[in-house]
């Protein structure tokens, strides 16, 4: 019965850093699409399907949940952390990061919204 405690344990941390890593992840692509809007377009197909923003965005992720992975496996490999301790300190980078890239938005949706009008 522990066991699966545990294991549920587990899964319900998992769950919660996979909703904790979406808003940064979100964040930093909305910051990709205010700093490279695409304005300019024929037909609403084209501004989908030529947008080079999501490349952009999909690499900016990639490297940021990079150096997350790279923390994880220093604290797993060398530090030795128990498991909780390591959702802890994952969960306070990405609410930290979450935060700090949305005041970083709303100060550069204030200066580019004047910048487009």
């Amino acid at each position: 019965m522990f066991e699966r405690l545990l294991y549920l344990n587990n899964i319900i941390g998992i769950v919660l850093l996979g909703l904790l890593g979406s808003i940064p992840m979100t964040e930093l692509g909305m910051v990709v699409d205010i700093m490279r809007p695409l304005l300019v377009w024929d037909n609403p197909q084209k501004a989908m399907k030529e947008n080079l923003n999501v490349f952009f965005s999909m690499g900016i992720g990639l490297a940021y949940i990079s150096l997350i992975s790279l923390i994880v496996y220093y604290c797993i490999s060398r530090l030795r952390l128990n498991v909780n301790i390591i959702y802890f300190i994952v969960s306070t980078i990405f609410i930290l990061s979450s935060y700090l890239i949305f005041v970083w938005l709303k100060k550069l949706c204030a200066s580019q919204f004047i910048n487009i009008e």
